[in-house]
């Protein structure tokens, strides 16, 4: 999964560098806007269901078949809404162009609804190589695409034909490589499956309406421009959101579901996985920290500047959000929705509130306030949420304090770094900054025994991966 999204990075990098200088950032903006709404019905087409198919230990081929029509009735109804949407968006931003864009992305919602219960079935049975392949051939089919829209001159239309292709790309190839036939929507026992998939859909949509809620802030009040600004700095901070955090979960749920009862074992997989997180995915965003200034001229070339602030902040939140993506897998492998879905809704309030507060500060304060919502969730969550799972606090603190640690201590080194070599070449002064994360790194491992232990662990987890 992880050799997968190695080639999915290469493939969103290139949609970056190459639409970047292709479509103006109002282009960027204006889509922006339309999917920080539109966007909601990925997650409420699946109402959590794919979760409560790969949770379930006992589910049965008319159940999972029953999950599927469900999905199905879900996606269509909500492609009509947000097609329905169309013009009361345009009236809200102010902007024509938004009701023909929403039409058309809306049709993209039914595939990836339809999509569904197909990988589910692929992740419960371990089937990672067949989801590999799904998940490298639909962005490369949709970039291809894009690009192509791009170049006849489509200008925002290209970016909304990359997501309906990859929906579609994605709804084929699932089919394809499942290899299971649904049965005919019939009476069964679906209450629990129901009831899991509403508390996962309920936790995922206020997660969401609180990490877009921005997006649509920047829009209403700083127009397509700074919006364009805030998506493509955006773009860049998810990309290791998504290409690690997303495949690290399809093998993190099914297997922590199938051990939940033993409890010594589940928390052993879970420090692991916090252990690897915290390196592995915060290292990364540490990293994006220090390099921003070459990274972004380079990805996205001349005229990005204002982009470059934003992408900083969003990357310090990223390295509070990576430790805390395990507490997810810990409550929904032991079916703990409807718990984690009251804490989130506190949390997240929180967090939106102080969306809200940064935005006398433009697009940078919104980014700021982000970073500052996202600490504030991982103290709630290992303060008050996790003992709830059957996971030490205490442990999974303290295993998230040294690679936080060094990663900031890094990142300071590589900025100070960038500062100095500053007017040099981009692509100079971008490989003394990684030189010098580097060399940071180096010297921790040999000076503090508890990086060096650390680091020892992650070798050894990454050698029985192979």
């Amino acid at each position: 999964m992880f050799v997968a999204q190695a080639v999915r990075v290469g493939v969103q990098i290139t949609s970056v560098v190459v639409l970047s200088r292709l479509l103006e950032p109002a282009d960027f903006g204006l889509v922006a806007m339309v999917l920080a709404i539109a966007n909601i019905a990925t997650v409420v087409g699946d109402f959590g269901l794919s979760a409560a198919a790969i949770q379930s230990q006992t589910i049965t081929q008319q159940q999972r078949s029953n999950l599927l029509w469900t999905n199905v009735v879900l996606g269509s109804s909500l492609a009509l809404v947000i097609a329905a949407l169309g013009q009361p968006l345009a009236l809200f931003y102010d902007q024509p162009k938004v009701a023909g864009l929403t039409h058309a992305v809306a049709i993209s919602f039914l595939f990836s609804a339809a999509a569904a219960q197909f990988r589910a079935e692929l992740s419960k049975n371990l089937r990672f190589g067949r989801l590999a392949a799904i998940d490298i051939i639909s962005p490369l089919i949709a970039i291809v695409a894009a690009i192509g829209a791009a170049v006849g001159g489509w200008g925002p239309w290209a970016l909304i034909v990359q997501p309906v292709v990859l929906a579609l790309s994605t709804f084929v190839l699932s089919v394809v490589l499942a290899g299971w036939k649904p049965s005919l929507p019939r009476r069964a026992p679906m209450r629990g499956l129901y009831g899991f998939g509403a508390g996962t859909l309920g936790v995922q949509v206020i997660t969401y309406v609180s990490t877009n809620i921005d997006d649509v802030l920047v829009g209403k009040f700083g127009g397509p421009v700074q919006a364009g600004f805030y998506s493509r700095a955006y773009q860049l901070f998810r990309l290791p959101m998504q290409q690690v955090a997303v495949p690290a979960a399809r093998v993190a749920l099914p297997v922590l579901a199938r051990i939940q009862d033993d409890k010594e074992r589940f928390e052993a997989y879970v420090l692991r996985g916090q252990l690897l997180l915290a390196y592995g995915f915060g290292g990364t965003f540490c990293l994006l920290a220090a390099c921003t200034d070459p990274l972004i001229d380079i990805a996205l070339g001349p005229g990005w500047g204002p982009a470059k602030p934003i992408f900083i902040a969003l990357a310090v939140g990223g390295v509070f959000q990576s430790i805390t993506i395990g507490y997810w897998w810990m409550f929904q492998a032991k079916g703990l929705t409807t718990y984690l879905l009251k804490f989130s809704l506190f949390g997240r309030s929180v967090m939106v509130l102080m969306l809200f507060g940064g935005l006398p500060w433009g697009a940078i304060g919104v980014a700021c306030a982000s970073a500052a919502g996202q600490a504030v969730m991982w103290v709630l969550y290992t303060g008050l949420a996790v003992q709830r799972a059957g996971v030490s606090r205490r442990r999974l603190s303290f295993q998230a304090l040294a690679p936080v640690t060094a990663g900031l201590s890094a990142a300071a080194v590589g900025v100070s770094t960038g500062v100095l070599c500053e007017g040099m070449v981009p692509v100079a002064q971008l490989a003394l900054v990684l030189a010098a994360f580097a060399a940071w790194l180096g010297v921790l491992v040999l000076v503090v025994p508890r990086v060096r232990q650390d680091a020892r662990i992650v070798l050894e987890t990454l050698r029985r991966a192979r």
